[in-house]
């Protein structure tokens, strides 16, 4: 058996373990040594009346996360090396090709999407 000290959000998802305890807030608990706490990404793990048990749905939100936060360095990204048209407009008056423009609007449609 081990002893843990647990940190929950309001829904109860796992934010925080140690085997110390840390602060007041923190939930004592006796677990085996074998628990997938131990081996698995804590964070997938919610407590539910008393239980520590891993959540699919805690995994599809941390993949559905994790996907958005790529798709914003991305589309970022893209914007940031496509920038130099503006400045050659701007400088010169040479005209930004209509599939470029597209793409950043495209771009920025979708970061607002996002939350950006």
């Amino acid at each position: 058996m081990a002893k843990i000290f647990i940190e929950t959000n309001a829904e109860g998802e796992v934010i925080s373990w140690a085997t110390s305890r840390g602060n007041d807030a923190e939930i004592e608990f006796e677990i085996e040594d074998t628990h997938p706490i131990f081996s698995g990404n804590p964070f997938h793990f919610k407590l539910t009346n008393g239980v520590l048990a891993d959540s699919e749905e805690l995994r599809t939100k941390i993949r559905e996360r994790r996907s958005n936060q790529r798709e914003i360095l991305e589309l970022k990204s893209f914007l940031a090396e496509t920038d130099f048209y503006f400045i050659r407009r701007l400088d010169d008056n040479t005209p930004i090709p209509a599939d470029i423009q597209a793409k950043r609007n495209q771009a920025r449609a979708r970061l607002k999407q996002l939350g950006l």
